[in-house]
């Protein structure tokens, strides 16, 4: 999107320290959270989702199905009111293809 977008900022919130990040280029800031070394492996996860949720006003994702956390997550941040844009419709697949 930042290829479309040249004033988007693609932050990545990791849930925990030892969090595996393959491609640092991609990400204009990697961010921990503070107070997140409280929380369980699983429960990290949970957390830094809803943290992306309280600190966003827009978000992109990729949502291909109906079950799990990224879904639920999505539905949180639709609620909240933040504008979504979901790389997994078929739709905007379609029309911007993989975007690469």
């Amino acid at each position: 999107m930042k290829k479309y977008r040249k004033n988007i900022r693609c932050d990545l919130i990791i849930p925990y320290l030892t969090f595996r990040i393959p491609e640092f280029v991609y990400f204009d800031e990697i961010l921990y959270p503070e107070g997140f070394e409280k929380y369980h492996f699983k429960a990290a996860i949970l957390a830094r989702n809803q943290y992306m949720v309280n600190h966003a006003a827009y978000a992109l994702c990729y949502v291909t199905h109906r079950w799990g956390g990224a879904v639920k997550t999505y539905e949180k941040a639709v609620k909240q009111g933040l504008t979504m844009i979901n790389l997994g419709n078929e739709e905007l697949r379609k029309n911007y293809g993989t975007m690469q």
